[in-house]
């Protein structure tokens, strides 16, 4: 069976470890991105051939400008010479986008978030910039109405069984859960270290002491809880930012298979959100990536009640300013579990290669 994903760009974890359960199912992988990019997990031969198309939000609304026609028609002629069996479509514009195009190939609808809660926040509404707004503002209007219409004509997959509560409420019939767990192939590269000796903590992402879109992703107070000089050991961001702290380090960007050998040092893993409502829904990466490198994750109360598999590994916070008192307990020597124990608890709960069944079973409603 030939499986055509259409997504924004890779590397991207959520697209990468799907495509490798269905390799496992012995399905052909193929991908058409919006944006330049090649795999970074999985085998070698993940993706048997990566097609490119300057997709954007725009060409979801399926406007019928001179560009929108030549996008459609670009991206029909891609899916007749694939002749795919199925569309995968990772996220709520690409399976939108193919809804526009009213071809006769079964697709099965990805969903990394719940597009429709956080519509608000991923398309704001810039007043100073009129072709934006206007953009956004149609975006933010039709996007719940996509939501429902998808979730109730084609199957379904998502990350959490939060979003997949309302989702049911909302009309989907077949849907699957499956979370953001690593594969197998992509533990069995990771080399891990042992803890380094003084207390440190890590923040997984590029987006460290940014100003979000989203109320929900603020890391602002994480920032400035380790700019104040309190004796609570040393923060390291695994990826991109520039420190004007001694307390905090910059990895710099590195490779996937990278960050679990860095967080393997260290001994606690930040969420670094402040609570909010939303994160009820959510299923994040880092999560799952802090627990195979043997981190303690501090993170939202909320989030280990959605997720109880963190529960015995967690210590939860209703707001992030607590971080400061959680580390200085820490520091002051009280017990932490033990990593490798850890590590056995991640590879027991947080592997996505049981998931294979419920792939399986989603694409037996495309046939």
């Amino acid at each position: 069976m030939k499986i055509l994903h259409i997504t924004k760009l890779l590397p991207d974890c959520r697209v990468e470890r799907n495509a490798q359960l269905l390799k496992d199912l012995g399905f052909d992988n193929y991908v058409l991105l919006a944006q330049p990019g090649d795999q970074s997990l999985g085998e070698a031969d993940l993706f048997k051939k990566i097609y490119q198309l300057p997709l954007s939000a725009m060409h979801a609304l399926g406007l019928r400008s001179i560009l929108g026609k030549k996008i459609r028609r670009e991206a029909k002629e891609i899916i007749s010479e694939l002749d795919p069996d199925v569309i995968h479509a990772h996220d709520i514009l690409y399976a939108q986008f193919i809804e526009t195009l009213n071809i006769d190939v079964p697709m099965i609808y990805d969903s990394h978030e719940f597009w429709s809660e956080i519509a608000p926040y991923n398309f704001p509404l810039n007043l100073k910039n009129p072709y934006g707004l206007l953009r956004n503002a149609l975006i933010r209007n039709r996007m719940p109405k996509w939501e429902k219409k998808l979730l109730k004509k084609h199957p379904v997959i998502t990350v959490s069984h939060g979003i997949a509560d309302s989702f049911t409420k909302n009309g989907a019939e077949r849907l699957v859960v499956i979370p953001n767990f690593p594969h197998s192939v992509e533990l069995d590269k990771i080399k891990l270290h042992d803890k380094n000796e003084e207390l440190t903590a890590a923040y997984l992402g590029s987006d460290f002491g940014i100003d979000p879109l989203a109320p929900y992703r603020d890391t602002r107070i994480l920032e400035e809880i380790y700019s104040n000089g309190y004796d609570i050991g040393n923060l390291m961001v695994v990826g991109k930012y520039e420190s004007e702290s001694d307390q905090i380090h910059s990895t710099g960007q590195i490779s996937h298979i990278d960050c679990y050998e860095e967080l393997s040092r260290v001994h606690v893993g930040f969420q670094g959100f402040q609570s909010h409502e939303y994160l009820q829904y959510v299923n994040p990466n880092k999560v799952h990536m802090y627990a195979h490198a043997g981190n303690v994750l501090v993170i939202p109360k909320i989030m280990i009640r959605s997720m109880p598999y963190l529960s015995g590994i967690s210590i939860g916070y209703k707001c992030v300013s607590k971080v400061s008192g959680i580390m200085k307990s820490l520091k002051l020597n009280v017990p932490l579990p033990d990593p490798e124990d850890i590590r056995e608890h991640a590879l027991g709960s947080m592997v996505l290669n049981p998931f294979i069944e419920e792939m399986e079973t989603v694409y037996e409603w495309v046939n």
